[in-house]
């Protein structure tokens, strides 16, 4: 019942103000970029109906404003080059904007390839822990890591370094 007030109340709102679902979905990608799945989300809680949001995402793909593969490529980039999480947790954080990320496999391919994910988990291990070699300092090294996404097998390696390195 509430629900439905709340969605009535929000439809009126909205009709009252005249805006389109287009004029709104260009002043919400001015603010920020959204994948196609967040713009759909926010104009349904604005109370436009799905033929409006259908028509608007259309309209702004086919003109190139509203690009989920860019998008993805971007994010990664970001995520990767901003340093002290994994694979595992930059993927996670892109679905969780609702993008695919199997455009990403090039990407994903050279990004291991350079050594920058070891990099940045023996980074990560570094600062977080300053005695090492340690049973117990080994394990917390290994579950920060895990935290932050990082893959079992630069786990490993890390860990690994640490008791040659003691």
């Amino acid at each position: 019942m509430k629900l439905m007030l709340t969605m009535t109340v929000m439809t009126a709102m909205r009709l009252t103000s005249k805006s389109t679902a287009l004029q709104e979905s260009v002043r919400l990608l001015s603010r920020r970029a959204l994948s196609e799945k967040e713009l759909r989300i926010k104009l349904c809680q604005k109370g436009y109906i799905s033929s409006e949001i259908d028509a608007a995402a259309d309209r702004l793909i086919s003109r190139g404003y509203l690009d989920d593969e860019t998008l993805c490529k971007r994010l990664f980039d970001y995520y990767t080059n901003l340093g002290g999480h994994g694979l595992l947790y930059i993927l996670g954080k892109i679905k969780m904007r609702g993008l695919r990320t199997d455009c990403l496999d090039e990407q994903i391919a050279d990004w291991r390839k350079s050594g920058q994910e070891y990099e940045q988990a023996k980074s990560v291990a570094q600062q977080k822990f300053s005695r090492t070699g340690h049973v117990a300092d080994k394990a917390r090294i290994a579950r920060t890591l895990a935290s932050k996404g990082f893959a079992p097998e630069i786990i490993v390696r890390i860990v690994g370094d640490i008791g040659e390195s003691s």
